[in-house]
């Protein structure tokens, strides 16, 4: 089953380098049982792969990260639908971000990816009460 990495600095300080890199690595033991892909997702820029997560993975998510970050999340694959990167968690839009476990049905959405199809009922539900909200 898929796993899902958090960290949170709760001093109001970035995330270290360093700090990081032990993060990512303890990634590498999850991204050995779930190789059909990866993501992160920090509070100013994501990347996805669909390849198993790995040492160079782990150097190319330090390179680009500038201590920018109070927030990383880390979520393995193991697919239950299609390996695409697309399907690949994490899935974001302006305004929240979503990485899940397991399995989910959600009635009339239809992408081919559960997870997808969670994050686009999410995203329009939260869509209808945020205008709703604006309007009152």
């Amino acid at each position: 089953m898929c796993e899902i990495l958090v960290m949170i600095k709760t001093d109001n300080k970035p995330i270290l380098k360093d700090q990081l890199e032990r993060f990512l690595k303890r990634g590498l033991i999850a991204g050995a049982k779930n190789p059909h892909g990866w993501g992160v997702y920090s509070e100013k820029w994501s990347m996805k792969n669909i390849n198993k997560f790995n040492d160079s993975d782990v150097k190319h998510v330090l390179k680009n990260y500038n201590n920018d970050s109070r927030f990383f999340a880390l979520h393995v694959r193991f697919a239950t639908c299609e390996i695409k990167k697309e399907f690949t968690h994490p899935f974001q839009n302006e305004r929240f971000m979503l990485s899940h476990n397991g399995v989910i049905h959600v009635p009339n959405e239809k992408s081919g990816s559960d997870s997808l199809d969670l994050f686009n009922a999410l995203h329009k539900a939260f869509k209808t009460d945020y205008a709703r909200a604006l309007e009152n």
